[in-house]
């Protein structure tokens, strides 16, 4: 049985191998009435519980389960410019998704109704060799009612959830933070969830701090404050920027500053 799934009482019966008669199921829905107290309640979800092997959890739940280099070679066949280098006078459509998914998706998928599935469609046009239109198309859904599924023609479209979508959108943002910084009026690139908690001036600051570079600073921040970060690069940088955030705190005595900064970063 897998762990994503929720059992039927069918399948309950059977794996606890139990009879399965009128006296079963009147004990089933018997011990599913609400009692006095609670009687009221609207009742958002019910589950089976008849057990599941540490195994099985450990590999639904743990962290092993991800591979976003995976993820990343199944994107470039929708995105065909995906993990290319950024060049000034050409278009590119991994820029585009990215701006799509970090300034407009993902902050449309943090509010409203929480309890409904949504689903963004972002259609990538190109030009066939004979002229004709070619459409690839990149469906970005949330999965509260839903089990997550992966069989869609490839090449063609494909289906990711909203966090898979933002560490897509990460790896090109940190490209497009680079260039912007190199640009010669020096640009700084936060992500709204980074630019909640730093200012674009903190970027040199703490770089000087910890004795890196302003890029490695900004990639840090960027990464670290995504759900999922510690799928991407920077860890290392992440941990001193904190270490360093926490030291300027307590020399102005601004504790409740960095109370709420691991506040929003654990909440991510």
């Amino acid at each position: 049985m897998s762990v994503s799934q929720d059992v039927t009482y069918q399948k309950a019966v059977e794996l606890v191998g139990s009879q399965n008669n009128t006296d079963a199921t009147t004990a089933y829905s018997m011990a599913g009435m609400l009692p006095m107290s609670i009687a009221n309640h609207t009742v958002e979800r019910y589950f089976i519980i008849c057990g599941v092997l540490p195994g099985d959890y450990a590999s639904h739940h743990g962290a092993g389960k991800f591979e976003l280099a995976t993820l990343q070679t199944d994107f470039k066949t929708i995105c065909t410019d995906y993990l290319e280098e950024l060049e000034a006078d050409t278009r590119s459509y991994a820029a585009d998704f990215c701006s799509k998914v970090i300034y407009e998706v993902g902050p449309e998928s943090r509010k409203g109704d929480k309890k409904t599935d949504k689903v963004w469609k972002l259609r990538f046009m190109y030009k066939a060799s004979t002229g004709a239109l070619d459409v690839s198309t990149l469906f970005i859904a949330t999965y509260r009612d839903a089990a997550y599924g992966s069989n869609f023609p490839p090449n063609k479209s494909m289906c990711v959830t909203v966090k898979q979508a933002r560490l897509l959108a990460m790896d090109v943002f940190d490209r497009l933070a680079t260039y912007a910084l190199k640009l010669p009026n020096s640009l700084v690139l936060l992500t709204p969830l980074a630019g909640s908690i730093f200012s674009t001036d903190d970027i040199a600051k703490i770089a000087q701090d910890i004795g890196v570079t302003p890029i490695q600073v900004l990639c840090a921040i960027n990464n670290s404050c995504q759900s999922g970060g510690r799928s991407l690069s920077d860890s290392a940088e992440a941990a001193k920027i904190s270490c360093s955030d926490l030291f300027r705190t307590l020399q102005t005595g601004l504790c409740s500053h960095f109370i709420s900064t691991v506040h929003a970063v654990s909440k991510q």
